[in-house]
């Protein structure tokens, strides 16, 4: 299987009896699947042109004729299955259009899908003609999202739910929060919900909270000192004969009562243990 920078159209004229076109990805993106060296031709002939090849790690050539020999098991074990209708829309890959239940119920259904090409690219179209604008991709990495914005207009949103090689919880969180920035309701689980405001939010909340009835009275005013007191000079803040070992915290070291009542801790004595809060306690 190899990826080939080409139309369908482009592709069509080279395909024979042992190769076929195993996915229309894009308008200019085309996957052949068949016998190897039939593969390898028509993938040179377009990389002669200038245009991008790329071989697929796969096991088997699917959707190709080299699939013929295992339908029948295939459709015998289909068979076994039972169907039941979608409760959602489903684009075919098939015919790149919305499938009806009875054909998704069908068997014959699955067994074309490992044979035919898939219309990848029909599908993502046939979705934008009904009206989709974002692309949420479920899988492994996000492949499918690059290949659909080929097919998309500029507007439109592919969101891949992981990452290859990135962490699971980040990359779908982030497509998350990507899906809910451009648009997308979501039904948050209760468990994510954001954690309650902390205790000063909510003060500040009450506090700006709308009150009914008439505004309570304000609190009479504290009268002010005319002036407040001259710092202490530098002798009166410690006894000059206190042992060096007692410490700005030993009595020795308090502030005198000329500066008892100050908010701050004076800036010409340098404290050895937290300044008092008690001012500034809501």
């Amino acid at each position: 299987m190899i990826a080939v920078q080409a139309t369908e159209d482009e592709v069509l004229p080279h395909l024979s009896h042992d190769l076929a076109i195993a996915a229309i990805n894009g308008p200019t993106s085309v996957v052949i699947s068949g016998v190897d060296e039939a593969a390898r031709a028509v993938a040179e002939h377009f990389a002669d042109q200038g245009r991008r090849t790329t071989r697929l790690r796969v096991s088997h050539a699917f959707h190709s004729p080299l699939m013929d020999p295992m339908l029948d098991d295939f459709r015998t074990v289909a068979e076994g299955l039972s169907y039941a209708a979608p409760s959602l829309p489903v684009v075919s890959n098939l015919s790149g259009g919305l499938a009806s239940p009875e054909e998704l119920r069908s068997t014959e259904y699955w067994v074309r899908h490992v044979r035919e090409a898939v219309r990848f690219a029909d599908g993502v179209t046939a979705l934008e003609t009904e009206g989709v604008r974002t692309f949420l991709e479920l899988g492994p990495d996000g492949v499918l999202s690059a290949m659909a914005r080929e097919s998309l207009a500029d507007e439109a949103v592919t969101v891949p739910a992981l990452r290859r090689n990135a962490s699971e919880e980040r990359t779908l969180l982030t497509a998350l929060g990507r899906l809910d920035t451009t648009g997308t309701p979501l039904d948050w689980p209760p468990s994510w919900h954001p954690p309650a405001p902390t205790r000063s939010t909510c003060r500040r909340t009450r506090s700006n909270t709308a009150r009914s009835g008439p505004p309570p009275a304000a609190a009479p005013a504290t009268p002010r000192p005319s002036a407040l007191p001259e710092p202490p000079t530098r002798s009166s803040t410690a006894s000059s004969n206190s042992p060096r070992t007692k410490g700005c915290c030993s009595p020795a070291a308090s502030r005198s009562s000329r500066t008892a009542g100050w908010p701050t801790t004076p800036s010409w004595a340098r404290p050895c243990c937290p300044a008092p809060h008690s001012w500034n306690s809501p």
